[in-house]
């Protein structure tokens, strides 16, 4: 029997995928030199047309580290180098930015936006 705090793997629904590692606000083991590893936190990413496709899902909610970078977020769900991805444009909560380095936060929801054609 597996322990509440255990690793597991992702569980997919319909078009969601839930990627849960440590439940949010729990922290990571602490690293080689000692120091805590920040909070793990739940970001809501939605893919939209081309980088929709090139996911292979629709939306997911993703754990990962309080205050890590939509590139952070993009790498370790396996996207950073698939191409659509280095050309999208994203929201978080709503609001446009173009700065991969913007951090995520729990709850934050993440929309990634390829170029659109036509028009």
């Amino acid at each position: 029997m597996q322990s509440d705090d255990a690793v597991t793997e992702p569980a997919v629904v319909g078009q969601v995928v839930h990627s849960d590692v440590l439940p949010a606000g729990e922290t990571m083991p602490t690293s080689e030199t000692g120091s805590r590893a920040a909070p793990l936190v739940r970001v809501h990413v939605r893919y939209f047309a081309a980088a929709k496709a090139a996911a292979g899902l629709a939306e997911q909610t993703r754990t990962v580290a309080d205050g890590c970078s939509i590139e952070e977020l993009l790498a370790g769900a396996g996207f950073a180098a698939v191409p659509v991805f280095a050309r999208s444009s994203f929201l978080v909560n709503g609001v446009t930015t173009t700065h991969r380095s913007h951090p995520l936060h729990d709850g934050d929801e993440l929309d990634v936006l390829p170029p659109f054609a036509g028009g």
